[in-house]
């Protein structure tokens, strides 16, 4: 038994700290953490979302293509045999939560499993991780896909002086 882990750090709001909440969210295809602020409207330059995700088989379902798993197996289940969440790591000093992480890992292959709402602290920021658990023969190769996806829908641009390129585009048509 294997575990492939994958961690996030919400820095939504940058570079502002706070206020990030990370969620567990799992869908048809989909699942994994959640991450965005509460600390800023969604007007605000400093809004946006993460998402720290996988592809989620269900028993005897398969993703339609043009989206095939990236994993070929007979029969056709997941090849990874649960997803460990954790929605945030343990909140200490300073190398206290890459310690706990580390431990966990390297000593039980998996997390304490969390998939509670998280939101951090003022001037802080949580990390957030999914582990993907794989059973594999000698020999044996799988791939494991994991996605960090992202949308900040409002620019401002904050360096230098003088005009930003998509602002002058309809100025030069």
């Amino acid at each position: 038994m294997a575990t492939l882990f994958a961690n996030l750090e919400n820095k939504t709001g940058h570079p502002e700290s706070g206020g990030g909440v990370n969620a567990f969210k799992e869908r048809e295809y989909v699942a994994g953490l959640d991450m965005r602020t509460k600390k800023h409207d969604p007007e605000s330059p400093r809004y946006g979302t993460l998402a720290l995700t996988t592809v989620r088989l269900r028993e005897g379902k398969a993703p339609a293509e043009p989206h095939p798993p990236t994993v070929r197996r007979e029969p056709h289940p997941p090849s990874w045999k649960g997803l460990n969440v954790k929605t945030h790591w343990l909140r200490g000093g300073w190398f206290d939560t890459l310690h706990d992480f580390w431990d966990a890992a390297s000593q039980h292959g998996e997390l304490e499993d969390n998939r509670e709402p998280a939101e951090a602290e003022a001037n802080r920021n949580d990390v957030g991780s999914i582990g993907l658990k794989v059973e594999l023969a000698a020999g044996e190769k799988v791939t494991l896909p994991i996605f960090i996806t992202w949308h900040n829908p409002n620019f401002e641009k904050y360096w230098g002086s003088g005009l930003c390129l998509s602002a002058a585009i309809p100025l030069l048509l």
